[in-house]
């Protein structure tokens, strides 16, 4: 969070810079934009599909490595659908250190768009009962609909524990 000064009234007020990431079937994920190393094109993954998992693409190379690809959609058990042409990989930095490499991707389906946000800008999803699926921390509205914020440290050990067998 960084604090700004409100320079009309001289009052703080803590905001988020966040990346909203369009996923499959109208899917956002709301993440700090701190996270995000990089948007990369939308190649096709390589050795899609060789462990049996829907969630785990493949890998992409980015910047002569290859990073592991994760589907958040299957992760979760949202039903994963035919990519659009606009699709694209969120290069992710690695926040905990079950993952060997520092980086791993998020197949996304479009253009991240930036937000800043604040408590006050967020309010919880009524509707949702995403909140209790894993991967998902919280579900909430903000101004370009509704979002879920993932559960990060789940996410990285799920991919940690499939690259390790």
């Amino acid at each position: 969070m960084t604090q700004s000064l409100n320079p009309t009234r001289g009052e703080r007020s803590d905001e988020l810079t966040a990346l909203l990431l369009p996923l499959q079937g109208g899917l956002q994920l709301l993440i700090p934009n701190i996270t995000m190393a990089e948007l990369a094109p939308g190649d096709t993954p390589t050795d899609e599909g060789s462990t049996g998992l829907d969630w785990l693409a493949g890998q992409i190379l980015w910047r002569g490595h290859g990073i592991p690809v994760v589907r958040w959609e299957g992760l979760t058990g949202h039903p994963i659908e035919a990519d659009s042409e606009d699709h694209r990989f969120a290069v992710m930095n690695r926040l905990y250190d079950d993952l060997d490499s520092p980086f791993y991707a998020l197949l996304i389906q479009g253009i991240p768009r930036m937000l800043r946000i604040s408590p006050e800008s967020l309010s919880a999803a009524t509707d949702s009962a995403d909140d209790q699926l894993p991967g998902t921390l919280f579900t909430v509205d903000t101004e370009m609909g509704q979002a879920h914020i993932p559960d990060i440290a789940w996410l990285e050990q799920q991919l940690a524990s499939m690259l390790r067998q």
